[in-house]
């Protein structure tokens, strides 16, 4: 189905068109790491994707569908529905994009590469720490810096938010 025939979910009188999961760790020290995956020349993104009419009812199914489909289903989708807090996301106005977190235990994203192999995929998965400097222009080239998709364009702002929630 093209782009333009896709029937968006409104979600709270908003016109969503994709969703997706920002997932992340807290280690010993306290420390945030947030699990990203490389996406088709667009850098490094959560895990997310596109609405399917007649399946996706609620942001909340698209983004559990997609990180279930993106992760090589190293998650379940009763494991994100306890990891996910419905009210904890933000709507990223620009993508139509629903982005929600979901706090989860370390996991070997070697694991997540291999199936990814075998489905004959092409993505990196990485764990990245809070303070990471992410290049979000091409004018801001540093030498060992990963780019990141433009959706996740407010990255700082959205770990600062974790980072409070952490504290409550």
């Amino acid at each position: 189905m093209t782009e333009q025939y896709r029937d968006p979910i409104i979600f709270k009188g908003l016109k969503i068109k994709a969703a997706g999961v920002l997932l992340y760790k807290v280690d010993d020290n306290g420390k945030i790491w947030i699990l990203l995956r490389t996406t088709k020349n667009k850098g490094f993104s959560d895990l997310g994707g596109k609405n399917e009419p007649g399946v996706d009812r609620t942001p909340l199914d698209l983004a559990i569908r997609k990180c279930v489909s993106e992760s090589c289903e190293i998650f379940e989708e009763e494991q994100l529905k306890q990891a996910i807090d419905p009210n904890f996301y933000d709507h990223i106005k620009e993508s139509k994009y629903i982005l929600y977190y979901a706090k989860i235990d370390d996991i070997d994203v070697n694991e997540m590469q291999s199936r990814d192999v075998e489905m004959q995929e092409c993505h990196e998965y990485k764990w990245f720490p809070q303070d990471y400097n992410f290049i979000i222009n091409k004018q801001d080239e540093e030498p060992n810096a990963q780019h990141i998709h433009f959706r996740l364009f407010n990255l700082k702002k959205f770990i600062q938010k974790i980072v409070q929630k952490e504290r409550e």
